[in-house]
């Protein structure tokens, strides 16, 4: 993407900060991952109980969750960029402190038309979340301890997709589904005071101006396919909608293409992708989070609609294979810093 492979490189140089402050900083900026991927592994449990409330359909009620993941996705390069530009520890702590608001907001939704609402602002105040926690640990930690970092960090990513399932379930079952957001909201609050206490500040990394023209067009180009993807398979692959929406996809990824080429700064730096590591690597993690997504979505409405099985019981069913990836998580992130990403891999 647009931060350049430079800034990167050279974080190595940045990363002086004491052992034992390293790793509270990474306990304490972990909490931002916590929170942010709760917000999304509870949603799924949750379906069942918002669609008895606002008597809406299965076609309707997954939006809860689509639109959540849609803007929190699309735009995270944007936010990725701006991390650059302006720091990561204040970017990560406006979308906290905006992320408590937004889930408070969601828990108090009078009815499903606002819940979205609240839900689509929600998922963009947690899009600047990953960029911002890689960054400080790519400030923080030297090369060699690095791995050992973003493993813990993975570590944390998959035990909240682990834990939300069950803890989901649990708390629908004793106070209904808005508790899933309202219980967020303290967590984000703790998370936002010790990130402004205990983090070190940081230096802006980027430099020139942002390819304001080119995030805008990848984001079109991102939400006309998840349009089309998410559109397809309730109204039909033909319907009209599901048509604009894919033609508006290749016409702003051409007018993307066109727009880069002429940018000194571009907002996507095609020549990453001419790296065959890179372009396999990415391919890989794309096809596995897309397989994991759609399974973490089907497997609970499966549970309680066909099998009809409690809140409770498809949380626990849900929580295993997120779990099981948690516990590998900080093992592989060693091993790469011993033997290589490549061998790992």
């Amino acid at each position: 993407m647009a931060r350049s492979a430079s800034s990167v490189s050279a974080s190595a140089a940045r990363a002086t900060t004491r052992p034992q402050m390293a790793w509270l900083t990474l306990g304490v900026v972990l909490m931002g991952t916590l929170v942010g991927t709760l917000g999304n592994s509870m949603a799924n449990v949750a379906l069942p109980s918002v669609m008895s409330t606002f008597n809406i359909a299965v076609g309707d009620a997954v939006w809860m969750v689509t639109i959540y993941i849609l803007m929190f996705s699309v735009p995270m390069p944007v936010f990725g960029r701006l991390g650059d530009l302006h720091g990561y520890k204040r970017l990560y702590i406006i979308s906290l402190s905006l992320f408590a608001l937004f889930s408070l907001l969601a828990g108090l939704a009078p009815n499903y038309p606002q819940l979205l609402i609240f839900r689509a602002l929600q998922g963009l105040a947690n899009a600047p979340t990953l960029p911002a926690v890689m960054g400080i640990l790519a400030l923080t930690f030297p090369p060699e301890q690095r791995g050992q970092a973003v493993g813990m960090w993975a570590f944390a990513n998959s035990a909240s997709h682990a834990i939300g399932p069950p803890l989901s379930g649990f708390l629908v079952q004793l106070w209904g589904w808005s508790s899933i957001f309202l219980v967020l909201v303290p967590v984000s609050v703790l998370a936002v005071v010790l990130i402004a206490r205990l983090v070190p500040n940081d230096s802006k990394q980027g430099h020139g101006g942002f390819d304001y023209a080119g995030a805008g067009i990848f984001m079109l180009a991102m939400l006309g396919l998840m349009a089309a993807l998410t559109q397809g398979p309730k109204v039909g692959w033909t319907a009209l909608i599901v048509l604009v929406a894919a033609a508006a996809f290749v016409i702003f990824v051409v007018i993307l293409v066109l727009v880069e080429r002429r940018t000194k700064a571009p907002f996507i730096e095609a020549r990453l992708f001419r790296n065959r590591q890179y372009a396999a690597a990415t391919g890989v993690i794309s096809l596995q989070v897309f397989l994991q997504f759609g399974l973490a979505l089907a497997l609970p409405l499966f549970l309680v609609q066909v099998q009809k099985q409690s809140s409770t019981v498809t949380g626990l069913v849900v929580f295993s294979l997120p779990m099981m990836m948690a516990l590998a998580a900080p093992f592989a992130g060693r091993l790469a810093d011993r033997r290589g990403h490549r061998t790992i891999s």
